[in-house]
């Protein structure tokens, strides 16, 4: 497996990877997981304790361990599976069944978000690895289907499946009962890395209306940087002089994100667009008081769909969130029912179950399945 991602950062991937194959290799001692890794990785994770559980370092990395690196060990190690995430390598060894994990194609769709660098380069990566993988897996439905209408048309692939394997839930619905707010005040919590599609700066703009009619709430944004964006929605929160009623945080630990969550007086995620979205499902466990985007793969969160909001402007995200601190019935009369059916659809076990079945399959030519 590819741990390219397993850095030590707490982004979607990273955490996707490392839960799914701590789940399989428990359930599966049958199987022995090499790990390809950046040199000075953070290997402190579960994962790495269980004794059929290899790490082996890049002498590249980068980029280039597509062309060298994993090509090299594969032919070292003799592997059944190679699975990697977004690319393939260029050289592949025959008779070895290479699993291609996209998260989503966001930049085929939303265009606006990407620069032009990044989204040809991925465009021709990620759709070449589409087409030549054996095994190709995403995790959620609505980017299985957006996958297909933009890399697999055409009589050739027709037969050609991609497998959903859905994230689970790793926050512990139970240590809630103890979680107490880390503040004092009554704030707005929005749990996402700072990129340019997240929507910061609508939602501060957002905030800012807000603030006029509840001057008792402050906003909480918990992320890391990624594109620059952090820095401008810092510029932005001083330039609306709101800097007192705005608290940035990053790399937390699990307890003070379970407080966060919990005590929030209501969760924001006005992402544009999301390959998933795993943020509101967490918080969605613990929390009754919810809204979120109804675009991109949010949109498959249809059990949940009295906490859509619009999120294409300032106004619109303003609206819902004064309408939900006035009349929260709206969003809470169904917590229950939310609550049960992500325990039921949601849970780590399943999809590493799902990863098993697809290994125990794996001699199967998925690309001639009908």
């Amino acid at each position: 497996m590819d741990g390219h991602f397993l850095d030590g950062q707490k982004h979607g991937v990273a955490v996707y990877l490392l839960s799914l194959y701590t789940d399989l290799v428990i359930a599966r001692p049958d199987i022995s997981l090499f790990v390809g890794l950046e040199k000075g990785s953070d290997v402190s994770a579960p994962l790495y304790n269980n004794p059929n559980v290899k790490k082996l370092y890049y002498d590249r990395g980068g980029w280039l361990r597509f062309l060298f690196d994993i090509p090299i060990l594969v032919s070292k190690i003799q592997p059944d599976v190679v699975h990697t995430q977004n690319a393939i390598p260029v050289f592949r060894k025959p008779g070895v069944d290479y699993h291609v994990t996209l998260f989503d194609v966001l930049y085929e769709d939303y265009p606006m978000y990407f620069g032009l660098r990044y989204r040809l380069s991925r465009s021709i990566l990620f759709k070449f690895a589409a087409r030549e993988s054996n095994i190709l897996s995403t995790c959620s439905d609505y980017s299985a289907k957006r996958i297909r209408a933009h890399y697999l048309r055409g009589r050739r692939f027709v037969g050609k499946l991609i497998h959903v394997i859905p994230p689970g839930i790793a926050l512990n619905e139970s240590d809630s009962i103890e979680a107490t707010s880390p503040f004092s005040f009554k704030f707005l919590l929005y749990v996402s890395r700072f990129e340019i599609r997240k929507n910061h700066l609508m939602l501060v703009e957002a905030f800012n209306k807000v603030s006029q009619e509840h001057p008792e709430l402050k906003l909480v944004l918990v992320g890391f940087e990624i594109d620059g964006s952090l820095a401008e929605t810092r510029a932005l929160v001083d330039k609306l002089s709101i800097s007192r009623s705005v608290v940035f945080e990053s790399n937390i630990p699990q307890s003070r994100l379970l407080a966060l969550y919990k005590s929030a007086e209501l969760v924001v995620y006005p992402s544009r667009c999301e390959g998933f979205g795993m943020p509101i499902l967490e918080s969605m466990l613990v929390n009754p008081r919810l809204i979120f985007s109804n675009t991109s793969s949010m949109s498959d969160f249809g059990f949940a769909s009295e906490c859509f909001m619009e999120s294409y402007s300032s106004e619109a995200i303003a609206n819902k969130v004064m309408e939900s601190l006035a009349y929260p019935s709206l969003i809470e009369g169904r917590y229950e029912t939310r609550k049960k059916f992500i325990r039921e659809h949601y849970l780590w076990s399943h999809s590493g179950e799902l990863l098993s079945q697809l290994y125990s399959l794996s001699k199967i030519d998925f690309t001639q399945r009908s």
